[in-house]
C-alpha cells in the first residue's frame, strides 16, 4: 500500500511482519472472550529456498552459497521448534497476542501498539470487502 516510494524488498519484507504482529495483536483481542490463544513468532534464519532467485529476476537479499548459509542459518527442524512448542506446550495458552522467537515473548518496537493494530485490522477489511 505504500506506492509513493520505490520499491525495497527488504522494507517490504518488514513491514510484512510489523503488519503480521499487529494483526496477531488484534486477532489476540477479538478472540479473547472466546478463550483463544493467538500468536506469531520469528523461526529464526532457517535454511530454505526462501527468496532464492529465479533466473529472470534476482534479489539482493538473497544469501548466497553453503558455507554462508551453513554459518548463519539453522535447519527446519530448528525454524519449526517455537512453532511447535506454541502448538504443544500448555504454558502457552496463558499468554495472549505476542511476538515469540526462540520460545520467549519478545519486544517489539513502537509501532506495535492498540491504535495501528486496530487501525491495520480496518484497513484490511477495507482491501478484502
Amino acid at each position: 500500500m505504500n506506492e509513493k516510494s520505490t520499491y525495497n524488498s527488504f522494507k517490504a519484507y518488514s513491514n510484512s511482519k510489523l503488519a503480521n504482529i499487529l494483526f496477531t495483536r488484534e486477532l489476540a483481542r477479538r478472540v479473547n472472550a472466546q478463550a483463544v490463544t493467538v500468536h506469531c513468532f520469528h523461526p529464526g534464519l532457517v535454511s530454505t529456498d526462501f527468496g532464492k532467485p529465479r533466473e529472470e529476476e534476482k534479489q539482493k537479499s538473497y544469501i548466497p552459497g553453503p558455507l554462508v548459509r551453513s554459518l548463519f542459518m539453522i535447519d527446519a527442524k530448528a525454524g519449526a521448534d517455537t512453532g511447535v512448542f506454541l502448538a504443544e506446550d500448555p504454558s502457552a495458552r496463558n499468554i495472549n497476542g505476542n511476538f515469540w522467537f526462540k520460545r520467549k515473548v519478545r519486544k517489539t518496537n513502537r509501532f506495535v501498539n492498540d491504535v495501528n493494530a486496530a487501525k491495520l485490522w480496518e484497513l484490511s477489511e477495507k482491501a478484502t470487502s
